[in-house]
């Protein structure tokens, strides 16, 4: 999964973009962590048991392994964002990572089910013009 993420993430850049090699050691990451709780309400703002089989729970959980949720992240960075809020990760995004992946959190508020939809068609659409066989 890192090869794609890394092609998606070259393919992002313009030709004004810096262009360098591929960082050693890049992990891929869950925004929406494997394992959210507390920190990751659901839409109507109650907290959940990821574990449920409640109807939110399942839809949330069907999101987690998609494309719209995965990025890249140097392995210290991925460690230290671990389970924590949206708000602490995306904090964290700014902070220590360059990749034109991680600029889309750059202008979210939220990370929810709505979102990781709407990243993954972005990066659908990318993923076509990359490897056009894949309609």
């Amino acid at each position: 999964m890192v090869d794609i993420l890394w092609e998606l993430e070259v393919a992002s850049r313009t030709k004004l973009a810096e262009h360098g090699e591929r960082p050693e050691g890049l992990w891929v990451e869950h925004v929406l962590p494997q394992s959210w709780g507390e920190e990751w309400p659901l839409a109507d703002g109650d907290t959940a048991d990821p574990a449920s089989l409640e109807q939110e729970t399942i839809a949330r959980n069907a999101k987690l392994h998609t494309l719209g949720n995965l990025t890249l992240l140097s392995g210290g960075l991925n460690i230290s964002s671990g389970n924590k809020s949206f708000k602490k990760k995306k904090k964290k995004f700014e902070e220590h990572t360059g990749l034109l992946l991680n600029k889309w959190f750059e202008k979210r508020d939220q990370w929810t089910e709505a979102e990781i939809e709407e990243r993954g068609t972005a990066l659908a659409e990318l993923a076509i013009e990359i490897w056009p066989g894949l309609e």
